[in-house]
């Protein structure tokens, strides 16, 4: 029996809606994580939000058993990346590797275009990297409180640094803490930041992290007076806390975790959770941690909204008190 043109399109249609069906249903089926996922990054490749992406990327592909590939998006201390990320489908496959400016940024910038907390699905926080505060190899202070007391009798007489929005609202910090004036010269990243501190055009940094600096330390191009952990670091131990050099209770830290767009699935977030905290209590990563001076910081999605939910408001007061700006 021949069938008609239009019976024989009908059944061709209906079998091709059946595959698509069916298709679609096997993959959905299918446990996370079925392909490959974008890591998403704020900053360009070689610094210290890289690097760590590197490491948790190499180590989630082989707890996952698929392909965990870092994608930079570098621009405006850390929006662009936020920014896309918000606007992305929530199924899992492209996440983000979030630092402190993450919530800096919706209050600094006018046009971030995005709100920290409601835009985006927490997962884990994996851990700090304190701050230090770094001098020009002549300074004369010998020590934090000697610089302190040195810049307090030249009000405003100092210059300072800052690469991005976290190391300058810690500079900010520091200077409100320390009851100091200097004047801030912006640069458009940590390295021609720390050139400049190298060259003697500023008298003093904040850095983020041991690893940057670390080479500039140890040849005697700077000195580190202070590091913003609540501990020394075992591969800088020589450097005393703030606390310690005459700062009591000032912390200075970068924190780091995941985040995915908002509304991602429960058992994504889930998966992806358990791999990081089985990840930051591998003796390999622990060790390269200690070496760039990143203290593991476990917390769970639930805690880390928690978290980011009290971060947003305290730099928000920041950025007021002190009439910050990006520029």
């Amino acid at each position: 029996m021949k069938f008609g043109f239009h019976r024989r399109l009908f059944l061709f249609s209906a079998l091709a809606t059946a595959l698509l069906v069916w298709s679609s249903d096997h993959a959905l089926a299918q446990p996370y994580p079925n392909r490959s996922i974008r890591l998403v990054v704020g900053f360009a490749p070689g610094g210290q939000t890289d690097l760590i992406a590197r490491l948790v990327a190499q180590r989630l592909s082989i707890d996952m058993g698929q392909p965990v590939l870092v994608d930079n998006k570098p621009g405006a201390d850390g929006v662009v990346a936020s920014q896309l990320i918000a606007r992305s489908d929530p199924d899992g496959y492209i996440l983000y590797l979030a630092t402190s400016t993450h919530a800096i940024n919706a209050s600094l910038f006018r046009n971030s275009n995005y709100d920290p907390v409601a835009d985006f699905s927490p997962v884990a926080l994996i851990g700090e990297v304190p701050n230090l505060i770094v001098v020009k190899a002549d300074v004369n202070a010998k020590n934090l409180a000697d610089f302190i007391s040195d810049a307090r009798s030249r009000r405003g007489a100092l210059s300072y640094s800052t690469g991005s929005s976290v190391t300058y609202l810690a500079a900010e910090s520091f200077n409100r803490a320390a009851n100091i004036q200097a004047q801030r010269v912006p640069y458009k990243g940590a390295a021609p930041a720390m050139t400049s501190l190298v060259a003697g055009d500023v008298d003093y940094t904040m850095v983020n992290g041991l690893g940057p600096v670390m080479p500039l330390l140890l040849s005697g191009k700077v000195r580190a007076l202070a590091i913003g952990s609540s501990k020394r670091n075992p591969s800088a131990n020589d450097i005393p806390t703030a606390n310690e050099a005459g700062m009591p209770g000032f912390t200075s830290t970068v924190w780091y975790g995941i985040l995915g767009p908002a509304n991602l699935p429960r058992e994504v977030v889930e998966r992806v959770t358990a791999a990081i905290e089985k990840l930051i209590s591998e003796p390999e990563v622990l060790k390269i941690f200690n070496v760039q001076g990143i203290e593991p910081r476990f917390m769970g999605s639930d805690e880390f909204a928690s978290f980011l939910r009290k971060e947003v408001p305290r730099w928000a007061k920041l950025i007021k008190d002190t009439g910050s700006s990006s520029n």
